[in-house]
């Protein structure tokens, strides 16, 4: 299974589709029950909740707040994600070549690639539910995880992969039913620089900003 491609209208078939779905809502926005709970899910969930109250905020939805709505939940999700771990393991190996500069830009890019593909999904919550049923903890790394129950009672297993940050615990992967989404971008980004340049890549990221977001 294949998340959505990089490349403008580009899918990967039905099951890419179920996840691309899933993925970022999953990570923050479900209505949570704490069948399990320890520090590091307690921190995670305290998160979420505040993603929620966001999303329940009727003057946020009132016409023209398109962009204050979506800010709010941007800084949230900041709150929530180590998204420069994210973007060093999905680059993998091409990271270390990069210079700090570079390093930055490309953390802001892959950033906006995720709000630019998933923010839509986020916003058509509606009303799904996650229930926290493990924690694992090794030193400065944990696994939440939990599984996701939709209106239908199919329940999906969605796992937290979290880093340590001088207290914060933050999300740094996501995986559904055992694909991760971090692994699914580094298979992309991997693909480009195998055959073009990290140039390129950065050049494709950009003009993914440009296109249209997908649907909800």
């Amino acid at each position: 299974m294949r998340w959505q491609s990089i490349k403008t209208g580009t899918t990967q078939g039905k099951n890419s589709i179920k996840i691309y779905r899933i993925v970022i809502i999953a990570a923050i926005l479900f209505i949570s029950y704490p069948v399990w709970a320890g520090p590091v899910t307690d921190q995670i969930k305290q998160k979420i909740d505040k993603a929620l109250t966001v999303l329940k905020d009727q003057s946020l939805k009132a016409p023209g707040m398109e962009n204050k709505r979506r800010a709010v939940m941007r800084s949230v999700g900041d709150e929530l994600f180590d998204w420069e771990e994210m973007a060093k393991r999905s680059l993998a190996v091409y990271w270390r070549d990069r210079s700090p500069e570079e390093k930055k830009e490309f953390t802001k890019l892959f950033t906006d690639l995720l709000e630019h593909t998933y923010m839509g999904k986020i916003e058509s919550y509606s009303g799904e539910k996650i229930l926290y049923t493990k924690e694992t903890v090794e030193d400065q790394y944990a696994l939440v995880e939990t599984k996701v129950v939709t209106k239908q009672d199919v329940e999906y297993p969605v796992n937290y992969w979290v880093i340590n940050r001088q207290g914060r615990w933050l999300v740094y992967d996501v995986s559904i039913e055992g694909v991760s989404l971090v692994k699914n971008y580094r298979t992309q980004f991997n693909e480009i620089l195998a055959r073009s340049s990290y140039q390129e890549l950065v050049k494709k990221l950009k003009e993914k900003q440009e296109s249209p977001a997908p649907k909800s």
